[in-house]
């Protein structure tokens, strides 16, 4: 069975047992400092992340990371953090990091909550890539979470088992948010691909909500609207 982290600080969860899990999540969160246990890591193929050119940019570290990602994190930031591909091989080997998509992983854990499981789609389909239509809605307390195919808006698309990858053509600046640490459409592209799929009286049920709470901004909506022009949306939005 896969053995679970903590993902508080840097303390390992007490259900980690094996010396090798130990020694691999030691030495991704700097726990061992000492220049013995720093040898015996690199030889292990573990790399430190002050080693790594982006952690001495400032980057966080992993268990910091993922948390901020709901508890998934990307071969690529993996990557960034120090990590070879021997230390990912193993961690995935050993239970640590479980496969969600391709290129993604779950930190320790499988039971992620529907954010973890947003912000892993996100990750699946590349940089830039966005939560969007019911999930994005979702995401905001807008529309009930919803279940199977997650949709993903992005500039290039990837076949990912679970995922929807819309492929847009052009994301403007102002199409682009950040909602708890998720990447996703901004509220006005939501309108236009919720718009597209759904009803006009479940779209007005969507906008009415979306005024309860103050989140209307007729300006945006109308800037939004001028630079998307042929989209199928756009007359039930006027």
């Amino acid at each position: 069975a896969p053995v679970a982290f903590a993902l508080i600080g840097t303390v390992p969860h007490p259900a980690v047992t094996k010396l090798s899990h130990l020694r691999a999540f030691c030495c991704a969160t700097q726990h061992f400092r000492d220049k013995r246990s720093t040898e015996r890591c690199e030889s292990e193929g573990v790399v430190h992340s002050t080693n790594s050119r982006r952690q001495q940019d400032g980057s966080p570290p992993l268990p910091t990371l993922a948390s901020r990602q709901h508890g998934v994190i990307s071969v690529q930031q993996l990557s960034d953090l120090g990590w070879s591909h021997a230390a990912i091989a193993r961690a995935v080997r050993d239970g640590y990091l479980i496969r969600i998509h391709r290129g993604v992983y779950a930190v320790g854990h499988t039971r992620l909550p529907a954010r973890g499981r947003w912000m892993a789609a996100v990750l699946a389909c590349g940089d830039g890539a966005l939560l969007s239509h019911r999930a994005g809605a979702a995401l905001r307390d807008l529309w009930p979470v919803p279940s199977g195919v997650i949709d993903v808006t992005a500039l290039t698309s990837r076949r990912n088992e679970g995922v929807r990858c819309h492929r847009a053509r052009t994301l403007h600046p102002d199409d682009r948010d950040i909602v708890d640490g998720i990447p996703v459409t901004a509220l006005p592209r939501i309108f236009l691909d919720m718009a597209e799929i759904l009803t006009h009286q479940r779209l007005r049920t969507l906008l009415e909500q979306a005024q309860r709470r103050n989140l209307l901004n007729p300006a945006r909506i109308d800037a939004m609207l001028a630079r998307s022009n042929g989209r199928r949306g756009v007359p039930k939005l006027r």
